[in-house]
């Protein structure tokens, strides 16, 4: 149960701190608000920071630094990805927005979710190994009309190394 609460208030923080994104701000002014709105909500540390990207950022990898000072435009696309920690047990959520009307971007947006239910729904399967898998998303996405960026590989929930937060 306590599993299922910290998702959905995870879902719920995604959520809160969209709300406060607007046309106009800089990323850094979002990312404050992402850990400022993550703080109210109870949490005190997180698996990762926060990451609330705009545009051209949105494509680097984590291990790369965004852009200093990019404003969020009229027609754009932005995400938020987090990791708290509520009361002990684990979320991590990410999502990705768009601001005002592309299409292209829209279609991103959905597309991007779209892969990654049918990636999941094959993975449920047990069809596939790891690497499979990734062939898999990639040809789903190159279906889709997409390139699927495989410099930006996870982890499965399981495998999180905690030790990184917890010694024991």
């Amino acid at each position: 149960d306590e599993f299922f609460a910290a998702r959905a208030k995870t879902w719920e923080a995604i959520n809160k701190i969209s709300e406060q994104i607007c046309v106009g701000m800089l990323e850094e002014e979002a990312n404050e608000i992402a850990n400022s709105t993550l703080q109210e909500m109870g949490t005190r540390q997180g698996w990762h920071k926060p990451y609330v990207h705009f545009g051209p950022n949105t494509v680097k990898t984590l291990f790369e630094t965004p852009e200093p000072g990019i404003r969020l435009k009229e027609d754009d696309i932005y995400f938020i990805d987090i990791a708290p920690v509520w009361q002990g047990y684990e979320g991590d959520a990410g999502h990705t927005f768009v601001t005002g009307s592309d299409s292209k971007l829209e279609r991103c947006t959905l597309d991007t979710k779209r892969i990654f239910e049918i990636v999941s729904d094959k993975w449920r399967t047990g069809a596939f190994s790891g690497q499979g898998l990734y062939q898999f998303a990639e040809q789903t996405a190159k279906d889709l009309g997409w390139v699927l960026n495989l410099k930006m590989d996870g982890h499965r929930l399981s495998d999180f190394p905690h030790t990184a937060y917890y010694a024991g």
